[in-house]
């Protein structure tokens, strides 16, 4: 397995003096924009906040958020968030692989946060119906995370933390639902 997939952790202390350049973040987005997605529709859209960035994204970003996570988040230079949008492009009907292919496309952002040395961390508290109305976001389009990513502080609490994962026999199922998958 590739290291990188557990280098990829989910940490809260950002590295406030630290900031992302301008090329790291486009390689992230770009990284992002060659997910896979059901016929290539790309139904993903992102709202990137840089902290003291003139247009106010990042702070507005940040006032969506819960408060628990305005605590720590706001020490990350940029607050991205994830939306998917349900509606196929080119033919305009609902398309249900939308939230799948977006979640996709984000960790396809956190894994390359990781390779550039970044940390990515997706979060799910925060008020979606502010964020929609803040930001003009479109009634079929759904924000799904907001995205903290920046530098893990050095000394960082939680930064080698160990990490667990459930045993393949609990997710994993083979020939019917229940049934541990079997590598014998």
């Amino acid at each position: 397995m590739n290291n990188l997939f557990k280098r990829r952790h989910s940490g809260r202390s950002y590295d406030p003096k630290k900031t992302v350049s301008q090329a790291q973040l486009k390689e992230v987005l770009e990284a992002t924009r060659w997910s896979l997605s059901c016929f290539g529709d790309e139904p993903w859209r992102y709202i990137v906040g840089i902290k003291g960035h003139k247009d106010g994204a990042y702070d507005k970003l940040l006032s969506c958020l819960a408060e628990a996570n305005q605590a720590w988040a706001k020490n990350a230079p940029i607050l991205i968030v994830s939306v998917a949008c349900e509606t196929f492009s080119k033919t305009k009907k609902f398309n249900r692989w939308a939230q799948y292919d977006t979640g996709a496309s984000a960790i396809s952002l956190c894994f390359e946060a990781v390779d550039l040395g970044l940390m990515a961390h997706q979060m799910g508290g925060f008020d979606d119906k502010k964020m929609k109305e803040i930001f003009h976001i479109p009634e079929d389009c759904v924000p799904m995370a907001v995205i903290a990513l920046g530098y893990e502080m050095d000394n960082a609490p939680d930064k080698n933390a160990s990490r667990t994962r459930k045993p393949l026999s609990e997710n994993f199922f083979q020939g019917k639902w229940g049934e541990a998958i079997s590598f014998d």
